[in-house]
């Protein structure tokens, strides 16, 4: 016989289903909240309603799936974790009351999380340098700068990945070139990749951009690592099927 909390978590995959997908040229700032139950089923841990840049770079799952873990132990099914994001804070609360409506003998854990303002993976936004002073005593020749075209370029590396799906499957691409692209870029083109190839849709899809190829490398071995960690089986045993992707830019 199924209990309350199955109830619950049918509940929330069939509103999951019915939300609207998210959508990467959408608002800068979304709202939303997490939840994820317990491996024995006998309680759920929800996040507050919650404002996040858009599109994420890490994605939601992940941050608030280590952040429950870290608190409460690894009593997790990490395989039941969703976040659910809206345009507005109103929509968000409104969604969050209909989908997580008491039910008796049901606890929900109000654990409190919420998303940081800048994902650990994002680069800080640089300060404009200052103006520099020229001295009156200085020659023409010593205050001419060089053409803006001699600075080279840098290099921005990217990963991507789409985990914690409803149909249990988990993409991770290496580092490739970013080249000229934004977030916006690179995950709709990993999302149409990953359509094309797999015939499979996700909108839970993040990426993360880097200075250096081995940074890049550094955080996408600790993806795969996490992720393979983190794999849980079928009631058949067989676990989540990890895919390393070959998507390029």
């Amino acid at each position: 016989m199924m209990g309350n909390v199955g109830r619950v978590l049918i509940l929330l995959c069939v509103w999951w289903v019915a939300t609207p997908p998210a959508v990467a040229d959408g608002p800068m700032h979304k709202y939303g909240f997490c939840a994820v139950s317990s491996n024995d089923q006998k309680m759920i841990y929800v996040s507050a309603t919650f404002e996040t840049p858009w599109p994420v770079i890490v994605s939601l799952e992940s941050r608030f799936l280590s952040f429950v873990v870290s608190k409460y132990g690894r009593s997790i099914d990490f395989s039941r974790v969703q976040c659910f994001t809206h345009s507005t804070r109103a929509d968000s609360q409104a969604y969050r009351s209909t989908v997580l409506a008491p039910i008796p003998g049901v606890p929900f854990i109000e654990t409190g999380w919420a998303p940081e303002a800048t994902p650990p993976s994002a680069a800080p936004t640089p300060t404009p340098p200052s103006a520099p002073t020229l001295s009156t005593n200085a020659s023409p020749a010593a205050t001419t700068a060089e053409p803006i075209g001699t600075v080279p370029q840098a290099a921005t590396y990217v990963i991507c990945k789409s985990d914690f799906n409803i149909d249990r499957q988990r993409f991770y691409n290496p580092p490739v070139d970013g080249r000229d692209g934004g977030y916006g870029e690179w995950m709709a083109s990993y999302r149409r990749y990953l359509e094309q190839t797999y015939r499979h849709t996700s909108t839970n899809l993040s990426c993360g951009k880097y200075p250096t190829q081995a940074a890049a490398q550094t955080d996408f071995d600790s993806w795969v690592t996490g992720a393979r960690a983190t794999s849980s089986p079928d009631i058949k045993g067989v676990p989540e099927p990890i895919v390393i992707t070959n998507w390029k830019y």
